[in-house]
């Protein structure tokens, strides 16, 4: 069997989304209501210099947190250029997928491009599973 990256520390499952004051750095939170056909993911980041560049099924270059069939989404997020602001804020992002109890398990990760290194920041697994649209 194959190592996991190290940022695959994604314990405990997530389906909450705490107050913003203990939600922990770039770690995607999220509910999964029952029968729904989408749902929100919010991410705690240091300052309102960041923003959401793209969202897609999918994982981190370094190889996913699973050896499963269970569903990848790829949230990049980057620091505008220019911008000096230091008051925390949450970013928002709507993913397409529905509750499903005969579905699996989606991983979600944070990847901070504007890092040299593309350093993935958080990552999160559903305690729901999904399924696609």
């Amino acid at each position: 069997m194959s190592t996991l990256p190290s940022y695959c520390d994604l314990t405990p499952t997530v389906n909450s989304v705490p107050p913003e004051a203990d939600m922990v750095m770039f770690k995607p939170y999220f509910v999964i209501p029952d029968g729904c056909t989408c749902f929100e993911v919010q991410i705690r980041v240091p300052s309102e210099c960041y923003e959401i560049v793209s969202s897609e099924p999918g994982y981190p270059s370094g190889g996913k947190c699973t050896n499963g069939d269970e569903y990848n989404q790829l949230i990049k997020i980057d620091k505008r250029s220019g911008c000096s602001s230091s008051t925390e804020t949450i970013l928002k992002k709507e993913l397409d997928y529905k509750q499903s109890a005969d579905g699996e398990h989606i991983y979600i990760y944070v990847m901070d491009i504007s890092a040299a290194s593309s350093d993935v920041r958080g990552g999160s697994e559903s305690t729901q599973k999904v399924g696609t649209q």
